[in-house]
């Protein structure tokens, strides 16, 4: 049974098939390449909780064993970022990163998304290159951000003001 599957059953059928060898298999090859509590829950698609109430049954207790849930370590380098999702409350999904922002603009992302708008990007380069020199971060929408940062070990975002002045020519 493929992910696929898995993620369409039921979360009780889940745990039946988890408590199966297949199941318990997978559960260690995802153990053996270092998945934490909160990865695996995630490809189950369960609650955090849920997976740690399984435990309880005795062959998935055995493996999960002392297991602390811990967060994977989420730190990234200072970087021009696409991000997506509620970057307001410094969490979103980064989309592509890049070395420099004339790298960033000339992607597929920024052609199409200006293009669905009916616009040139060449149009909006300056005024995104000025936000990102004044502030680390240029809004496109309230759901993507072009922003120069970095991400702490939780994946809480930070925008930073590149290190050298961007020209605008």
């Amino acid at each position: 049974m493929n992910l696929t599957e898995i993620h369409k059953l039921p979360t009780a059928s889940k745990r039946q098939w988890l408590r199966s060898d297949t199941g318990l298999n997978q559960l260690q090859i995802w153990l053996n390449d270092g998945l934490c509590i909160y990865q695996i829950a995630d490809r189950l698609q369960v609650n955090n909780s849920t997976l740690n109430g399984w435990r309880k049954y005795h062959e998935i207790g055995e493996l999960l064993g002392h297991l602390k849930p811990k967060l994977p370590d989420m730190t990234r380098p200072p970087a021009y970022r696409i991000i997506e999702g509620v970057y307001k409350y410094h969490r979103g999904d980064v989309l592509e990163e890049f070395d420099t922002i004339e790298e960033l603009w000339d992607t597929k992302f920024v052609r199409e998304y200006y293009a669905s708008y009916g616009y040139s990007p060449a149009d909006y380069y300056d005024n995104c290159v000025k936000n990102l020199a004044y502030n680390g971060e240029c809004r496109l929408s309230n759901t993507f951000y072009i922003t120069y940062c970095s991400i702490n070990k939780r994946g809480i975002i930070k925008a930073l003001i590149p290190p050298k002045t961007l020209s605008t020519e």
